[in-house]
């Protein structure tokens, strides 16, 4: 039987309204980049933030700027960074995804993130070009920087998984754009972006810098913020729903996303458990790693059966008081109401999008069943 732990790569965990984790992220980016409407990007994000996951929101915030918005809206970067220092704010967050939502997205870096080319697909033979031996690189950065100067992506995306000294490949690049195109680049260090994946930001600033300069937007538009949007999120989110049982009838606004099938689901990552049972039949079990859901569980002293799939109290009424505040019936809602979590999931559906995402941006070859 599965168990859950810390290194675990896939295992279902269920949010505070019982939808899978990894599908109000996914959700939360399509609703985005496809902008169907802002208030469900506002719900996604509550989903994700009121659920106790306000850190992986943040990282989730960033990869999606550098994956959609940083080669056309550089100057996001500093107002992304100066909020993502203060502490975590909700309001800051939905500021923040308010600016995404009207901008243009780009889907380049995305797709060459995604790639995973086991070789480059091109390989340089013969006599070093002047230019390239004038910027007095190593063999490694040579092919990095021919791959650049030839706009050949999947050498790039391959290059840039192999980097191992983050900063001197960063300096590497505005190098050869500063020497070679006469670019003017601040020197900046890496350190100073609030961001883990380094690697990322790094692609994002190869594609920003071979972006025609009239794609780019140079000035800071910071849209206003309709500031009852955001006051109505939070009165939702503090609302109590009685009866209990109608709680998910009412806090459950929107179904996810039918375009999550692009990516690995965790729904499907436990063989012997059908993914619609983990809602109906156990989700008790797959909310205790949810930072709300668990605090919920261990103020009424339960634990969790990792062989019955199922929680387990000291006592009766322990038992008792934990069902009759947070016990939701999912079992017991309409079909409607369940599949808004639990609904199939196309995965051509979604491995066409992805077709279409990496077409658009000249890549031919795909990777299914990413991790985004």
């Amino acid at each position: 039987m599965a168990k859950y732990n810390a290194t675990t790569t896939m295992f279902p965990q269920l949010t505070r309204y019982l939808y899978f984790k990894d599908e109000c992220f996914y959700s939360l980016m399509f609703c985005l980049i496809q902008k169907s409407s802002f208030d469900e990007v506002i719900f996604w994000s509550g989903e994700i933030y009121y659920s106790g996951f306000p850190e992986l929101l943040w990282e989730h915030i960033w990869k999606i700027y550098y994956d959609f918005y940083a080669i056309r809206y550089p100057k996001y970067e500093k107002k992304i960074n100066k909020l993502s220092k203060e502490k975590i704010d909700f309001k800051n967050i939905v500021y923040l995804l308010n600016l995404f939502y009207y901008s243009k997205p780009i889907h380049t870096v995305f797709a060459l993130r995604l790639l995973n080319p086991e070789s480059p697909t091109h390989v340089y033979m013969g006599r070093i070009p002047k230019w390239l031996k004038e910027l007095e690189l190593t063999k490694w950065e040579r092919k990095l920087i021919r791959s650049i100067h030839n706009s050949k992506q999947v050498n790039i995306a391959f290059y840039i998984k192999q980097v191992t000294d983050l900063q001197k490949c960063y300096n590497t690049i505005k190098k050869y754009y500063m020497r070679v195109h006469e670019f003017t680049l601040k020197n900046k260090s890496l350190d100073t972006i609030n961001y883990k994946n380094k690697a990322h930001i790094l692609l994002a600033l190869i594609c920003h810098l071979s972006l025609d300069a009239s794609e780019v937007q140079t000035r800071t538009i910071f849209k206003k913020l309709n500031k009852s949007m955001v006051a109505s999120q939070l009165q939702f989110n503090s609302d109590i729903v009685e009866p209990l049982y109608k709680t998910l009838v009412h806090k459950r606004l929107f179904k996810i996303s039918p375009l999550v099938g692009a990516f690995k689901l965790e729904r499907f990552s436990i063989q012997k458990l059908d993914y619609k049972d983990i809602l109906r039949l156990h989700w008790d079990y797959f909310v205790y790693n949810t930072p709300l859901w668990q605090q919920r569980i261990k103020n009424c002293n339960g634990i969790v059966d990792n062989k019955k799939y199922e929680l387990v109290f000291k006592n009766d009424d322990d038992h008792e008081a934990f069902y009759e505040r947070f016990n939701y019936e999912p079992d017991e809602q309409s079909k409607e109401i369940q599949e808004k979590s639990i609904c199939d999931i196309d995965i051509e559906k979604g491995r066409a999008w992805l077709s279409t995402i990496n077409a658009s941006v000249g890549i031919k070859k795909i990777s299914y069943e990413q991790v985004y």
